[in-house]
């Protein structure tokens, strides 16, 4: 499926960077805590959204990492790709499979289809679609380094 892991930690730590106050950088380590998820991946994570474009690093004592754009200009899929790299889908192709798209296996064809079309659908999602609905803040009073966030579905709380 499109959402791996790395990608929703990515979802969401764009989000949780984009809510700090004036765009205040924050290291991967606080952002790390403040996700629950393991330092190495948040840097893995924030590193791939670094090279992607969707976020700053700031090198120095305050540096840290922010995010370059409002989350309504981010769609769903430059997430995906930033942290799911195309090349990655070649593991998926059986090494019988054809690479010509004319004479790859039936299965292979139909996955690329599937996959396509689930692109299709999330061409118009942005993150600020998702932002406030899937997460938020458990105790606002929570300082960045400290707060954990909590994930919850369309209308809960």
């Amino acid at each position: 499926m499109l959402f791996s892991r790395t990608a929703v930690h990515g979802i969401y730590a764009l989000c949780f960077l984009k809510r700090q106050e004036n765009g205040t950088p924050l290291s991967a380590p606080v952002v790390a805590a403040s996700l629950g998820i393991p330092r190495d991946q948040a840097s893995k994570v924030l590193q791939s959204l670094n090279n992607a474009g969707l976020v700053d690093s700031i090198r120095g004592r305050f540096g840290g990492y922010v995010v370059t754009k409002s989350l309504n200009e981010i769609p769903v899929v430059e997430v995906l790709d930033a942290l799911n790299p195309p090349e990655e889908d070649e593991h998926l192709r059986p090494r019988t499979c054809n690479r010509n798209p004319k004479r790859m296996c039936n299965a292979h064809r139909g996955l690329q289809r599937l996959n396509e079309r689930v692109r299709d659908a999330l061409l118009g999602e942005t993150l600020a679609e998702l932002d406030g609905t899937v997460c938020h803040n458990v105790d606002a009073s929570d300082s960045a380094s400290n707060s954990k966030l909590v994930y919850v579905t369309q209308g809960g709380s």
